[in-house]
């Protein structure tokens, strides 16, 4: 499954069928380096700002970047 596949935002509907690509989707996370993992997860799943983030752990453009 690719990226541009994923919906931005959860849907309605069973949330049985979000199972796998939550399972895939930490699957990646996992697999990513310590900190780029926690760069990823408070900037796209806890909605931070790139400020907020740097607040938290510094300096972070070189580990997001900006999706679109």
């Amino acid at each position: 499954m690719s990226l541009a596949t994923l919906p931005d935002r959860p849907g309605g509907g069973d949330p049985a069928e979000t199972v796998p690509v939550r399972m895939q989707v930490n699957a990646v996370l996992a697999a990513l380096p310590r900190r780029q993992r926690a760069v990823l997860v408070l900037r796209y799943l806890e909605d931070l700002s790139e400020r907020q983030v740097a607040d938290i752990l510094g300096p972070v453009r070189a580990h997001a970047g900006r999706v679109r």
